[in-house]
């Protein structure tokens, strides 16, 4: 249980990095 629970944090934590650094990009490009 505790290493599926890692499992999904790690995904879940790549995901919102990724997100992020989309967010950045996109905004470097603007200015």
């Amino acid at each position: 249980m505790d290493q599926n629970v890692g499992f999904i944090v790690a995904a879940f934590a790549i995901v919102w990095a990724a997100l992020f650094a989309y967010l950045v990009s996109l905004r470097a490009r603007r200015a």
